[in-house]
């Protein structure tokens, strides 16, 4: 985690040791939880963030299934007969799943589920959606089961109480991922500051992405990925005792390498227009000069060795 970090969002990273994908569904999602559950409780502790609200959220997630579901509200028939409510349950698939389901106001018992029909990938997405439900007529609601975050409504999900084939049942999605086992397959979970980590290479990133060439973006990852790697970390921590950011800007007024050092860090930035793009006959080849450049400047900056080959 990156307490330090306080402008804009959070930053995290996971790193996960093979074998995750062979784990039993409910072990995976146990999992999620608990580096969610990790990452948010060491954040926390800098931030000031009530420890006994991340304790209930977990206790929550757990008494949910590890599944999370949203109903809407209720919305009442022409006739004050019945009220109808769209359900939304997050499936697997990092979508929605939602139903419209009717209650009768005497007894509040539920007389009618409509089928299921593909919902957004986030809660706010299922509140937009649930502005859409309407009742058409004393038999017939409808929903707009997908609605986007620009006003864009797809599908249109209708039961009608009358009409047997726009029934469905009640629960739009597997009930969850089932019960995790004790988790002794699991690993164990190790939360880091950058304070715990010593003398090191971050590569951060950077952007705006639109309009850089695929040439350049792929070399450029290539190469800085390889520059995380343990050879390059060793040749940093052999002569420095800070840590060493990497960040791209493709805004800059114009082409270059910056170099700050403050607060035990320093920050290297490849600084390379957008428009140079355009008179630029070998993409990768920029991208390998620009990368060769910036750790130029650094190791003069620094004082330190060769660095390993690229």
């Amino acid at each position: 985690m990156h307490p330090d970090v306080r402008e804009g969002f959070e930053i995290g990273e996971a790193a996960l040791p093979p074998g995750i994908a062979g784990l039993p569904a409910a072990d995976r999602a146990r999992l999620v939880l608990d580096v969610v559950h990790a990452a948010t409780t060491r954040l926390g502790r800098d931030r000031g963030w009530d420890q006994d609200a991340l304790a209930a959220a977990h206790a929550h997630t757990l008494a949910a299934g590890l599944r999370y579901r949203w109903t809407g509200p209720a919305k009442t028939s022409p006739d004050r007969r019945h009220s109808a409510r769209p359900v939304f349950v997050l499936h697997d698939d990092g979508y929605g799943r939602v139903v419209i389901e009717v209650r009768r106001r005497a007894d509040d018992q539920v007389v009618a589920v409509s089928a299921p029909a593909l919902a957004f990938s986030t809660s706010a997405g299922f509140q937009r959606s649930a502005h859409t439900l309407r009742w058409r007529d004393t038999s017939t609601v409808e929903v707009a089961p997908w609605a986007g975050m620009f006003g864009d409504e797809q599908g249109l999900l209708s039961l009608n109480l009358t009409n047997p084939d726009s029934l469905g049942t009640a629960e739009p999605s597997p009930s969850g991922p089932g019960k995790s086992s004790d988790t002794t397959g699991t690993p164990a979970i190790t939360v880091q500051v950058p304070d715990d980590l010593g003398a090191r290479i971050e590569v951060i990133g950077g952007g705006p992405m639109n309009g850089i060439p695929a040439g350049y973006q792929n070399t450029l990852h290539t190469l800085l990925e390889q520059i995380r790697a343990t050879p390059w970390q060793a040749w940093w921590a052999a002569g420095a005792n800070d840590v060493l950011e990497i960040w791209y800007d493709f805004a800059a007024a114009k082409a270059g390498v910056t170099i700050r050092h403050a607060h035990g860090r320093w920050r290297t930035t490849i600084r390379r227009p957008a428009g140079t793009f355009a008179k630029a006959i070998d993409p990768a080849a920029l991208a390998r000069h620009d990368i060769q450049a910036m750790l130029t400047a650094v190791q003069r900056r620094t004082g330190l060795s060769e660095h390993p080959p690229l």
